[in-house]
């Protein structure tokens, strides 16, 4: 038997199966966990610094202690490493 043969003489089962998809879309709708920001835990970060121009000393001295410094404030920071 096809499945509109069966559709066209068996009515009331047809309807209970569309009623029963319609609900459970409903509730699934409902509860469905929506984020436009999704929560992310990153690993790790990457900082550049780019002093044209200037010596790794100078790169030292007038930025990257200062990045340092402010990232050292951050509890969520675990590791600090500078090359």
């Amino acid at each position: 038997m096809s499945l509109p043969r069966f559709s066209v003489r068996n009515i009331v089962p047809v309807n209970l199966v569309m009623i029963a998809v319609l609900i459970a879309g409903c509730f699934a709708a409902i509860t469905i966990r929506r984020q436009f920001f999704p929560e992310v835990k990153p690993d790790g970060a990457i900082v550049r610094l780019y002093l044209p121009g200037a010596s790794p000393e100078q790169l030292e001295d007038t930025m990257a202690i200062k990045v340092e410094d402010a990232l050292a404030g951050m509890r969520e920071v675990d590791e600090i490493r500078t090359n």
